[in-house]
């Protein structure tokens, strides 16, 4: 059974972040229980914006696998960004489920109606996610075009959802 403090933990949305930049795929809970029962996050987790100039870093290099790399770290830096900007309007993305990115995106498309901000939004993570996720990281395709995405449009997201330094 579940501790109730654990549950708000899970909802405030600062769980199952990749450990580090390198393993995307090493997703973990990480907590550590203070005096009186208080969860609280580890702090060896990258920021969203950490993410970002990690991924420009690899960008510039010469190894296709590195420039291919980079993409799937900018995007997480904008998963990131976008699941912390969608949970302070009281929506919560499933963290490593299949349908994580239909909700991010169904979420966005429902804030855009009423909202300048999140309507951007939507049309950039879209852009992000068709180009630097799907393209490619995916299908290892390379253009300079990834270049202008990564750096551009990644950050103007990051920006739009409060996470530049």
């Amino acid at each position: 059974m579940m501790n109730i403090s654990l549950i708000g933990f899970l909802r405030r949305r600062e769980h199952f972040y990749p450990r580090d930049a390198i393993n995307q795929s090493s997703i973990m809970v990480k907590t550590k229980a203070r005096a009186g029962g208080k969860v609280v996050p580890a702090t060896d987790k990258l920021t969203a914006w950490q993410m970002y100039e990690k991924a420009l870093q690899e960008r510039k290099s010469k190894d296709p696998n590195d420039r291919r790399q980079a993409c799937e770290k900018g995007w997480l830096a904008v998963t990131m960004a976008v699941d912390e900007y969608l949970a302070s309007k009281g929506r919560f993305v499933p963290k490593g489920t299949t349908d994580s990115h239909a909700k991010r995106d169904k979420y966005l498309a429902d804030l855009a109606e009423g909202d300048d901000n999140a309507r951007i939004l939507h049309g950039l993570v879209n852009d992000v996610s068709g180009s630097l996720h799907g393209a490619c990281f995916y299908a290892g395709e390379e253009s300079p075009y990834y270049d202008v995405i990564l750096e551009k449009a990644v950050r103007e997201i990051l920006e739009r959802t409060e996470h530049a330094p």
